[in-house]
Formats: structure tokens, C-alpha cells, sequence
């Protein structure tokens, strides 16, 4: 599967909107880093995301 360059920006933007990814301050918003939020979604013991982990995820 290929996602074009729209859909990875918009991806991102909906990444960023919910705190999973922010800007790095010292680069005036050109680039994202993941945040501790996002960093949990790879830990079991957190909550899993829908948007990340899809209809699935466990509550």
C-alpha cells in the first residue's frame, strides 16, 4: 500500500492535533517528535488509540 504525500501530511496533522507527535521548538515547526503520549501507545499497559491502532484498539 502507497500513501501519497497529502495523506501523510494530513496523518500527521491529525497525529500532532491529538498530542501524539509535536514540533521541535528550535526548528519552527518543520519537524515533529514524538511525544510521551505517542511513546505510550507502545505500551500495553496505556490505553491504545483508535486513530493509531484502528476500530480494534482495547479500551
Amino acid at each position: 500500500m502507497h500513501a501519497g504525500q497529502p495523506a501523510i501530511v494530513e496523518q500527521c496533522e491529525e497525529l500532532r492535533l491529538q498530542g501524539f507527535l509535536a514540533p521541535i521548538p528550535a526548528f519552527a515547526g518543520a519537524y515533529l517528535r514524538i511525544t510521551e503520549t505517542g511513546h505510550q501507545q507502545l505500551n500495553p499497559e496505556f490505553p491504545q488509540s483508535p486513530f493509531v491502532w484502528g476500530p480494534g484498539a482495547q479500551k
